[in-house]
């Protein structure tokens, strides 16, 4: 019985994604968790599929373009009773999984984000738009509208139970993906924490994030 799954979309992360999956498994060994790694390709064109296969991960393919289409797929795949989450560019360190397993298997959470606003950003991991405006101001509009106290709705790394999943049924095919998920563990009342994270600067690619443009659809999902 897989116990913990970890899913990562992928598109073109040949650089970073052994490197994702690599440390996922290393938690897993170090922690005796019986773990599977998921990558989900989105119509890579580089090596990606075959780098991640090499560093041990099951590799699913989405052929709907979009963030959230990715997920979808690796998350209807994932057989583990708790889920991990995170972009396959090496900015979420892996390594950090144990602490939100902790509050997941020994503090019965339901699910758990992480924030980088609380936590550490590397110098040029962020930019100053999504730092210091972006994300505090679309956070604040969701903690307002759903009566939360998250820190940090847009962080990547999440990790959440099997049983969560099924309740939220997430159905976003874009960026709006990582808004629509915090919305329906709050709309679930799911018992929720946060984890403190490092936020590392992407390796060797511009970023898939289209500011104002995504911003904006996430704003129109909070409405």
């Amino acid at each position: 019985m897989v116990e913990v799954s970890v899913v990562m979309p992928c598109l073109d992360e040949e650089k970073t994604v052994g490197i994702c999956v690599e440390k996922a498994i290393k938690v897993f060994k170090e922690n005796n968790i019986d773990g599977e790694v998921i990558v989900a390709d989105n119509g890579s064109t580089d090596n990606s599929v075959e780098v991640a296969k090499k560093a041990g991960a099951r590799v699913v393919f989405e052929k709907r373009k979009g963030y959230g289409s990715a997920y979808l797929k690796g998350l209807n795949e994932a057989k583990g009773e708790y889920i991990i989450i995170a972009d396959s560019d090496n900015t979420y360190d892996f390594l950090e999984i144990p602490k939100f397993l902790k509050l997941l298997m020994n503090d019965h959470y339901d699910f758990v984000s992480g924030t980088r606003l609380k936590g550490k950003i590397l110098p040029n991991a962020m930019p100053g738009l999504h730092k210091y405006i972006g994300n505090p101001v679309l956070t604040k509009i969701l903690n307002i509208f759903f009566h939360s106290n998250f820190s940090d709705i847009h962080c990547g790394l999440k990790a959440f139970t099997k049983e969560s999943l099924k309740k939220m049924d997430l159905k976003c095919i874009g960026m709006e993906f990582a808004s629509e998920i915090s919305i329906k563990a709050l709309k679930n009342k799911l018992k929720m924490g946060e984890v403190p994270i490092t936020l590392h600067p992407s390796i060797g690619r511009e970023p898939k994030i289209h500011s104002f443009r995504d911003g904006w659809r996430a704003l129109r999902l909070i409405f």
